[in-house]
């Protein structure tokens, strides 16, 4: 559900940051610490000084190496159905993921998130129709950490059937969920119907750590989607203009999609944009702002301008409570991407700048997001819509109210409809208590968690991701003797 797209770079200014990119990799070059992936490229032509780990990659191999990118992929779920083809001019929603925290009810205190937590998280996204694909809104924290997320993993697949988002950060983690996903389609090739994303993220400015570069050689060896999302920090990581920033993440876009194409020629990658500036006055990220906003519509127009699919962060908040700033900086931040047609907008549900998340935002912005859904749609011009003949019938100082046209067109999506908002008469409202939206929110997700049931998987499934588990965990405890 797109509008004309929204944009912020003219082509000749996302020519000058593409050439920039270009001569960065190949003059600059990026570290990356995996022998494995520097002896890949060296071996594709790349010159590769292994003493520092650097790989300074030519235009050539880069403007090769897109063409083999596909610009659609067709998603499925756990029970094999397709769901849904990324790269069909409409946004897919994705709930936030990995964050560690969630607040103490009447506190402005937060706690850790435990397993349990995650299952209600799970639960929910499922529900609300808004939301296609279902990541891990929480890393459980009464695991043993490096398990951490697998143990989400297990919950995702036993309480939802919509696609799932996860962003590994070793090859082993990542391994160990390609196992549990075998279990649950019941077939060895997970390329045959894709029903997960991988997330994977460089090092701004300029490098891949050894987990991060390893999972997308996974990935793409697996074939299945991994988005590349690079994050630099504007001021910190990256020059402080917002060119440089933009120059820095898509470079290293680049030197991801080269690795994943080496790898396994076609592999499906999306273009991430995780955009984020340092506050100089309080001495922290921010992900919430005008800056970062412009940002995420300029990484979907090089996206497009490379022709792969493109997500984005959305729905962010830097405020650290659910309060008036919250609701503008989720407006904005989810608007912008939405509004320049990225493939894929995620964190619904979160903010404190994903630090933490909550049951309560994850249905207000469901809710905002239908609101900006309907603001997408426009206005529908046609003679129906235009209602000459019903104008005439009702001429000067007439009502409109009880004409036929008029009934036909209240539940036409013409409208929209609100579920948790306030829209009542004051009087009302007190008699119905004086609910704030987080309130109506909490009585949402009490119901929700109530009424919404998922399928379980079958009880042999479900015993052998516990064994999967089991052996990961065990395996970790070793070699920490």
């Amino acid at each position: 559900m797109q509008l004309n797209q929204f944009k912020v770079l003219d082509e000749q200014e996302i020519s000058k940051i593409h050439q920039a990119s270009l001569d960065i990799l190949s003059e600059v070059g990026i570290v990356i610490y995996s022998k494995e992936v520097l002896e890949l490229l060296n071996n594709a032509g790349a010159t590769v000084d292994f003493k520092k780990s650097i790989a300074k990659i030519p235009e050539n191999l880069v403007e090769e190496i897109l063409a083999s990118v596909p610009s659609k992929v067709l998603m499925w779920n756990r029970e094999k159905k397709p769901i849904f083809t990324l790269g069909e001019e409409r946004s897919y929603i994705v709930n936030g993921f990995d964050v560690v925290f969630v607040p103490i009810l009447g506190q402005n205190k937060w706690r850790k998130i435990a397993k349990s937590d995650v299952v209600d998280f799970a639960k929910i996204a499922d529900f609300l129709k808004n939301i296609d694909i279902v990541a891990p809104q929480g890393m459980p924290q009464d695991v043993l950490p490096e398990a951490s997320l697998i143990h989400s993993a297990e919950v995702l697949f036993n309480n939802s059937e919509k696609p799932f988002w996860f962003a590994p950060d070793t090859r082993e983690v990542a391994k160990a969920i390609f196992d549990i996903a075998r279990v649950v389609v019941g077939e060895d090739d997970l390329s045959l119907h894709p029903m997960m994303i991988y997330q994977v993220s460089p090092t701004s400015p300029l490098s891949w750590v050894k987990g991060a570069v390893e999972v997308l050689v996974e990935t793409a060896k697996s074939k299945i989607p991994c988005n590349i999302l690079p994050c630099p920090y504007a001021g910190v990581t990256t020059p402080l203009t917002l060119a440089g920033e933009l120059t820095i993440g898509n470079t290293e876009f680049l030197s991801g999609a080269v690795i994943s194409q080496l790898v396994r020629k076609g592999a499906p990658i999306i273009y991430g944009g995780g955009w984020n500036h340092f506050n100089m006055r309080e001495g922290n990220s921010l992900f919430a702002t005008p800056e970062t906003a412009i940002l995420r519509v300029a990484g979907i127009q090089l996206a497009k301008f490379y022709g792969v699919l493109s997500d984005s962060i959305g729905f962010d908040a830097d405020s650290l409570c659910l309060d008036a700033q919250s609701a503008w900086e989720t407006c904005l931040t989810g608007l912008s991407p939405l509004s320049a047609g990225a493939d894929i907008v995620m964190d619904l549900g979160v903010y404190g700048t994903a630090l933490i998340s909550s049951n309560e935002k994850l249905v207000i912005d469901n809710e905002i997001l239908e609101v900006l859904y309907r603001f997408i749609k426009g206005i529908q011009v046609s003679s129906e819509t235009i209602a000459v003949d019903v104008i005439k019938k009702v001429g000067p100082k007439g009502n409109f109210l009880e004409e036929e046209h008029t009934l036909q067109h209240l539940r036409s999506g013409e409208y929209w409809e609100a579920e948790i908002s306030n829209r009542c008469i004051y009087q009302t409202w007190l008699k119905r208590g004086s609910p704030d939206i987080v309130e109506n929110a909490r009585k949402k997700v009490r119901e929700i968690l109530r009424v919404h049931q998922p399928e379980e998987l079958d009880m042999s499934v479900q015993k052998e991701i516990k064994r999967i588990i089991k052996t990961f965990e065990s395996q970790i405890q070793k070699k920490k003797l």
